[in-house]
């Protein structure tokens, strides 16, 4: 202060301003930090529901393939049955009529 030729209670008042500007920068960068702490915390929780719903959605889908592919799968072994029973229809008479004319063969 001796070489400014400032008198003391100015060069106090100086200091005190210069302190009280940095406690408000600091301030500021306080607040700042907070809000772009808060905003990168609503942007995780964001994406973590979006990486929820998407497995999810996954999921669904999964199931909904195996049930398709179920229903598929049961409706061959229906056709496949209706196939079986036909064939057995088919060829029960024959099989009766054959049966007894074994029979007629044996006791003749």
């Amino acid at each position: 202060c001796q070489r400014t030729n400032m008198p003391a209670s100015e060069s106090w008042a100086n200091a005190a301003a210069i302190s009280g500007c940095h406690m408000a920068i600091a301030f500021v960068g306080y607040i700042f930090r907070c809000v772009l702490e808060t905003q990168v915390d609503r942007e995780v929780e964001h994406i973590r529901r979006q990486q929820e719903r998407e497995f999810i959605l996954q999921q669904q889908h999964r199931q909904q393939l195996e049930h398709e592919q179920h229903q598929e799968r049961l409706g061959r072994a229906k056709q496949e049955l209706k196939q079986n029973t036909r064939l057995v229809q088919e060829t029960t008479v024959p099989l009766m009529l054959l049966h007894g004319a074994l029979q007629e063969l044996r006791n003749s």
